[in-house]
C-alpha cells in the first residue's frame, strides 16, 4: 500500500527529560495501537537527550490530520495534568 502524506514532530525538553519519558507513556499506547490501523504507519521514539520523536504516514491527509490532533491533544492533557500536579507539590 502507497502511503503519500508523511509527518514528523520532534519534542525536545532541556534540562528535564523526565517531562519527555511522561509525554512518550502518554502517547505510546496511541502509536502502537492507532485508530485508523492500516491507514497510518506511526514510529516512536525517545533518545537519551531529552527529545521525543514521531513519524507518521498516512493514505491520506485527513488520516493523518486525526492522528496527530489525537496525538497532540494526548501530549497537551499530560501537560495540563503535569502543572495541576506541579502546583499542589508547591
Amino acid at each position: 500500500m502507497f502511503f503519500g502524506v508523511k509527518a514528523r514532530l520532534a519534542i525536545k525538553s532541556e534540562g528535564n527529560c523526565n517531562i519527555v519519558e511522561v509525554l512518550y507513556n502518554s502517547i505510546f499506547a496511541e502509536v502502537v495501537s492507532p485508530a485508523n490501523v492500516g491507514r497510518i504507519k506511526p514510529l516512536i521514539r525517545m533518545d537519551n537527550s531529552c527529545s521525543l520523536y514521531l513519524e507518521v504516514e498516512a493514505d491520506t491527509l485527513s488520516h493523518a490530520r486525526a492522528f496527530i490532533n489525537s496525538i497532540l491533544y494526548l501530549i497537551n492533557a499530560s501537560i495540563e495534568t503535569m502543572n495541576i500536579l506541579e502546583g499542589y507539590r508547591s
